[in-house]
C-alpha cells in the first residue's frame, strides 16, 4: 500500500494508504495523488526537524521536512541535562542497591546471633538437660515474606 493524498480543488483533505487509486467519476474537482516524502536524516541531539510542509503538484504531493542545526548553547545545555538525568538514575539505583545490601546484612547478623547463641548454649552446657534448656530459650529466625522484604528495603532507602 502506498500513501496517497486526496486533494479537492488543489487542497489536501486527507491522507490514505491505498493499494490502487480509485476512479473518481463525477468528481472532477478531486484528485488522488501519490505522496513523496523528502525527509532528510537528522541527529536529534544536534539538530531539529520541522514540518512537513506539503505542496500539491500536478502529478504528486510532496511533503518536505526541514532540518536545522541547534545552537551550540542548546546542545551543551541538553547534554548537561542528559548527564544530570543519568546521574540521578544512578543515584536511585545506588540507593536501592545500598538499601538491599543493608537489609541483607541485617538478616545475616540475625542468623549470626542465633549461631552464636547455639554455640554459647553448647559451650556452657554441663549436661544434655542444661543444653536442651538453653536451646529452647533461643528464638528461631522467622521466615520473611516478599512484602516484609519490600518494607525493610523501603525503611533503609535514604539512610
Amino acid at each position: 500500500m502506498t500513501l496517497h493524498a486526496i486533494v479537492d480543488n488543489g487542497k489536501i483533505v486527507e491522507y490514505r494508504h491505498l493499494a490502487e487509486v480509485p476512479k473518481l467519476d463525477g468528481k472532477p474537482y478531486r484528485q488522488v495523488l501519490p505522496v513523496v516524502d523528502v525527509d532528510p536524516p537528522f541527529d536529534p541531539t544536534r539538530q531539529t526537524r520541522t514540518g512537513p510542509v506539503a505542496a500539491v503538484e500536478k502529478d504528486r504531493v510532496t511533503r518536505v521536512w526541514t532540518v536545522t542545526d541547534k545552537p551550540a548553547e542548546e546542545i551543551a545545555r541538553e547534554a548537561e541535562e542528559r548527564r544530570d538525568e543519568a546521574a540521578t538514575a544512578f543515584d536511585r539505583e545506588e540507593d536501592l542497591l545500598r538499601a538491599s545490601a543493608l537489609v541483607l546484612l541485617d538478616e545475616l547478623n540475625l542468623h549470626a546471633e542465633r549461631i552464636a547463641s547455639i554455640l554459647q548454649a553448647a559451650g556452657s552446657a554441663t549436661s544434655l538437660s542444661t543444653f536442651k534448656t538453653a536451646m529452647a530459650a533461643i528464638n528461631p529466625v522467622p521466615q520473611r515474606t516478599p512484602a516484609q522484604l519490600r518494607t525493610a528495603i523501603r525503611a533503609k532507602l535514604g539512610t
